[in-house]
Order: C-alpha cells, then sequence, then structure tokens
C-alpha cells in the first residue's frame, strides 16, 4: 500500500512540473513583454502571425526611387533596420520580427498589404530569408503613450 501511494505521489509531482513546463512554453495573445536592445528596453505585445518577406532598395524591386522610402527617408543612408508595413500602421511604427526591431518607413503594392517587407542590404540575403510565417510583436501603444 505505502509503495502505491509513494509511486502516485511521484507520478503527480512529474506531472505537476510538466504541466508548468508546458504553459510556460505557451505565448497567451496578447504577449506583454520587453525586450532589450542595445540601448533600451521596450514593452511589445504580440499581434500575430504575419507572411513576412524581403526586399532590396533597387528600381525593379520598388520604384524609380529606391533609396527613397514612402515616409521620404533615406533608406540607403541609415544602419537603422527598416521594414515595409501595413498601411493600418504609421510610419515609425516599430515591430519586434525576428529578435530584431525593424522600424516602419516604407509600403508594400496595396495588394500585398497584410505582410511586413524587411529591407536587406544584399539580394542574397533577401533570397535566403525567404518568404515567411512569423509571429511579429509592436510596441505596446498603452504602455508608451503616443509610441505608435
Amino acid at each position: 500500500m505505502f509503495k502505491n501511494r509513494k509511486w502516485l505521489i511521484i507520478c503527480c509531482l512529474l506531472l505537476t512540473l510538466v504541466g508548468i513546463t508546458v504553459r510556460q512554453n505557451i505565448k497567451p495573445n496578447p504577449v506583454i513583454s520587453t525586450t532589450t536592445t542595445t540601448t533600451t528596453t521596450k514593452p511589445y505585445i504580440l499581434l500575430g502571425i504575419y507572411t513576412v518577406t524581403a526586399y532590396n532598395s533597387l528600381s525593379y524591386q520598388t520604384d524609380n526611387t529606391p533609396c527613397i522610402s514612402a515616409s521620404g527617408m533615406n533608406v540607403c543612408e541609415t544602419e537603422d533596420l527598416i521594414c515595409a508595413c501595413p498601411r493600418e500602421f504609421e510610419f515609425g511604427t516599430e515591430f519586434f520580427i525576428n529578435g530584431r526591431w525593424w522600424n516602419c518607413q516604407d509600403r508594400l503594392h496595396s495588394k500585398y498589404d497584410d505582410r511586413i517587407d524587411l529591407l536587406m542590404h544584399t539580394i542574397e540575403d533577401a533570397k535566403e530569408f525567404g518568404k515567411q510565417e512569423l509571429e511579429v510583436y509592436i510596441i505596446n501603444p498603452q504602455v508608451i503613450p503616443n509610441s505608435v
């Protein structure tokens, strides 16, 4: 009798530990968390899973002024990570994608207004990135007023 009870307690403890581990790996929607960039900590929330693609500042991929984004920024002269985002977001909105912060300074063609396009420095980088379905986070506007 005692031996069976001991195993029952051990099994319950193991199941409890497994349950805690599983719950820690589940991300509720919305997720409110923080991440550290080189200089600041920014609270963010999960927007959802987006189709994320990559592009380059080349006229055959953009328009006849490939270095000038839709916001007017010269993306060829910045070290910032730039993305093209859906029209529902203002220029300057920051997205956390794949472990890095991207600043929305450009737009995609309206038929692709449901995805995010990351500006890459080389064609090879853009081709290697390809098209992915990724979790996209945004700075939480309720935590940082006027940030979005």
